[in-house]
């Protein structure tokens, strides 16, 4: 009799599932050489073998309910990222999750807490130093993730080896495992920019535009949404993780050597730059996303150096406005007003100034250097 009822249940569940918005949002196909039916998604271009993660899939189409965080204005559309995020970003309001559905996975070796055992897996290749090598180069990292980009990007060839999803630009043929950085990529084909509520810049991605609040305008810190990376020495801060491992080398005296030479570098890249120009041939181990020219095999890992580098395919120059001189870089520009036409050095930017000031002091007499740090403050 029981088994009865429990067939009776069963066949009305399966009843309900059928007339259910999430059954019509979906289309299946069976393969004629083996038995896996493939579901794909009418609503996108989802397609999944497995009916459980399809069915989660179609409920982001359906569902609209979102699980709000108390102390932010984040929101997931599951409850187990956003005790996630309670663990990760407020670790003082921790205490509620623990009696939640999830399990909270700890680090052995540090305060570190996740509600995802891979999440966990990658936090703890920081304390056990063992990392997933590209067979095809002598690159490493710390994530599937971010060894399948990788190859995406380095080794296309080998991109059916890619294990994480993949996800592809509609416009040419960039591809990438990070969604986030297609959306950023996107932006180059539209035209979409992100812009600074409190002055004229814009920017391609949310990280940049945080960064340069808390750069710019830090009294409005409290509007950024990202991770922020803080100076244990000073009050540095920063969204980007390498940034701060870059200033942090300020305080250690740390520097990033070339396997291939003497030379070390303060920032990885540029270390990554110097691997392109002196040693092309362990151009694979390069991590930076790199610049190419399309008329010779100049690479680098500066934007602004690719730009400077085609001036000499283009013609093109930056011309003073003051004389009849003509520059291939804004820096040389800027060097020459310095010199030639200080009535209008306030055309040169503050940053500028400061690396043609200590250009300047190497070299040269105490009054010509306390003549360039005068002019510099007259600007300020």
């Amino acid at each position: 009799m029981k088994l009865f009822f429990s067939a009776q249940i069963k066949k009305k569940r399966e009843k309900e599932q059928r007339n259910s918005p999430i059954e019509e949002g979906k289309q299946s196909f069976s393969c004629y050489i083996c038995n896996y039916t493939i579901y794909e998604c009418m609503h996108c271009a989802h397609k999944q073998i497995a009916r459980s993660s399809f069915i989660k899939h179609l409920a982001k189409h359906y569902i609209q309910t979102t699980f709000k965080c108390t102390n932010c204005d984040a929101s997931f559309i599951t409850k187990r990222r956003l005790e996630n995020h309670i663990l990760q970003r407020h670790p003082e309001f921790a205490a509620p999750v623990s009696s939640k559905s999830s399990k909270i996975r700890e680090c052995t070796h540090c305060e570190y807490k996740t509600t995802f055992p891979h999440c966990l897996a990658s936090h703890m290749i920081k304390h056990t130093g063992a990392k997933l090598k590209c067979t095809k180069c002598e690159a490493s990292f710390t994530t599937i993730r971010t060894l399948d980009d990788h190859i995406l990007r380095k080794h296309p060839e080998f991109t059916t080896s890619v294990s994480s999803k993949i996800h592809r630009c509609t416009h040419c043929e960039y591809k990438t495992t990070y969604k986030g950085n297609l959306v950023r990529h996107m932006m180059k084909h539209t035209g979409a920019k992100l812009k600074c509520t409190k002055c004229d810049k814009s920017f391609t991605a949310t990280l940049s535009l945080d960064d340069h609040i808390l750069r710019k305008h830090p009294d409005v810190a409290a509007s950024v949404s990202r991770k922020i990376h803080k100076c244990t020495h000073c009050e540095y801060k920063t969204t980007f993780p390498h940034c701060l491992a870059s200033h942090m080398m300020k305080h250690t005296g740390a520097k990033l050597k070339c396997t291939k030479c003497d030379k070390s570098f303060t920032i990885i890249k540029s270390l990554d730059h110097h691997i392109l120009r002196k040693h092309p041939d362990v151009a694979a181990s390069v991590s930076c996303k790199i610049h190419k020219c399309t008329h010779c095999e100049y690479k680098t890992t500066f934007p602004h150096f690719l730009a400077s580098h085609m001036m000499k395919h283009t013609g093109a120059k930056l011309k003073c406005t003051k004389c009849d001189k003509s520059f291939t870089t804004t820096l040389s520009l800027d060097d020459h007003i310095l010199r030639k036409h200080p009535d209008v050095a306030a055309s040169v930017s503050r940053i500028k100034e400061r690396n043609l000031a200590k250009r300047y002091t190497v070299g040269f007499s105490p009054v010509d250097a306390a003549s360039v740090v005068e002019l510099q403050a007259s600007v300020i």
